[in-house]
């Protein structure tokens, strides 16, 4: 655990960690692979070695918003300018997306490492996300009594340190003790987990959103950020950044405009019936292939996504091994991740249809898994020429192949707008497109 900081006589927690790995699972809260803007911010650039460490929310296309203190290393200390944090010393993980680099970090100039003012980062992905719509943020904070997600891949509190698992639970804010309207709070006193319907934050979920309901749309109200108890169990009083208080700073030094409800040319998650996406969990177990994940590819998919996640306390190491019509073994696969990271992502373009074999197995340890599979441009027959995926062949679709085609920043997949499947993005592909 941190060394306490202290904040107006009050032993305030960070709901990161420091020397040990982090992640979040939020504590009394259920596995998800809904919210899918919410991100693991990984310790480490390598996908094969990046472990568990904050929780982020991913605002713009290529930005995400963290929590300061996950991206500083050392608390108390300054953390700008000369000494602002090395982009290189960081990744981030998404159920529906797989690895993202880093290409910058901006620490808010207000932050105090002490009192935990400010307590807000933005980071400059290294590429744009595709398919995910952003949240967007709040204008106004939540009126006290609300009832509001929290979203993490931390630990369930206590003396556990099960972290790398998203989960999400709900709480309802109060007064802060603190009383900044800097602050968002909630009091967590559940003694009896089995009967409680509230949750609460912990170490690892540092960073991750709480989440209000605000014209019909899910919208970020909170950072997570510290919390009176260190096994975050009964009775804790818990603290997140307040998005309305710093919003002014937040979209003044985001690197790209936010509010954005579109991200690349593929279908949206969401919004598209071009994109199904489905999840399932289990436990690391030795390598046995007798019992192993499915998941079946319909005719057409542009874009096959497999994404895993799983328990990540420094004792667990696991291996992920794909292959199409058969299960995988250690030396027949067509896809494998056998890193020390207890993340892994696998992506296929124009997979084959069928049923698609997933083998999680532990090399060492014991824990929890998640699996995340999406299909983009899925089941109602080929995806290519609408990079949109809104089932209909249409002008903007021959532009977007045409931005790819002449080197224009855009996401087009080889399905969406290799018209003649001739491995190449080129402008008679986007005028087959337009005259059709």
């Amino acid at each position: 655990m941190c060394a306490g900081l202290l904040l107006l006589m009050s032993v305030v927690v960070p709901r990161s960690m420091a020397g040990v790995p982090l992640a979040a699972r939020i504590v009394n809260g259920d596995l998800t692979s809904d919210y899918l803007t919410t991100v693991a911010v990984l310790s480490g650039a390598v996908s094969g070695s990046a472990d568990s460490h904050c929780t982020g929310t991913l605002v713009g296309c290529s930005t995400v918003l963290t929590a300061a203190h996950c991206v500083c290393s050392i608390l108390m200390a300054p953390c700008q300018g000369a000494t602002k944090p090395s982009a290189s010393d960081y990744s981030v993980f998404l159920q529906h997306y797989g690895f993202v680099g880093i290409s910058d970090i901006t620490v808010n100039d207000s932050y105090n490492g002490f009192t935990l003012v400010g307590d807000l980062a933005l980071i400059t992905l290294d590429e744009a996300v595709t398919g995910i719509t952003p949240t967007s943020l709040v204008t106004t904070s939540p009126a006290l009594g609300t009832r509001a997600t929290i979203v993490g891949f931390g630990r369930s509190g206590g003396s556990a340190a099960d972290y790398g698992l998203k989960r999400f639970g709900q709480v309802t804010t109060s007064i802060c003790n603190n009383g900044s309207d800097e602050s968002l709070c909630w009091d967590f006193t559940c003694s009896d987990l089995d009967s409680c319907a509230d949750a609460n934050t912990c170490n690892g979920d540092s960073g991750g959103p709480l989440l209000v309901t605000a014209d019909e749309v899910e919208k970020l109200a909170g950072v997570t950020s510290s919390g009176l108890n260190a096994e975050c169990l009964a009775d804790d009083h818990s603290y997140d950044t307040s998005v309305a208080y710093w919003s002014d700073w937040i979209t003044a030094n985001a690197s790209e405009t936010l509010g954005t409800d579109s991200c690349g040319d593929v279908p949206h998650f969401g919004v598209s019936a071009r994109v199904e996406t489905s999840s399932t969990s289990g436990a690391l177990t030795s390598e046995d292939l007798s019992d192993i994940p499915e998941v079946v590819v319909a005719a057409g998919t542009g874009e096959l996504r497999l994404a895993v996640n799983a328990t990540d306390s420094g004792a667990e190491n696991f291996s992920v091994h794909v292959k199409q019509g058969a299960p995988p073994t250690t030396s027949d696969y067509d896809c494998r991740m056998t890193g020390t990271s207890q993340y892994a992502f696998c992506g296929f373009t124009d997979p084959a249809p069928g049923t698609w074999y997933v083998n999680i197995a532990a090399v060492s340890g014991s824990g929890q898994w998640q699996l995340t599979s999406t299909q983009i441009n899925s089941g109602s027959g080929t995806g290519c020429g609408d990079p949109s995926g809104n089932g209909k062949v249409q002008v903007s679709d021959a532009l977007a192949i045409l931005k790819k085609a002449v080197k224009i920043p855009g996401q087009c997949r080889p399905c969406n707008c290799d018209i003649d499947s001739d491995g190449a993005i080129k402008v008679t592909d986007a005028l087959k497109v337009l005259k059709t």
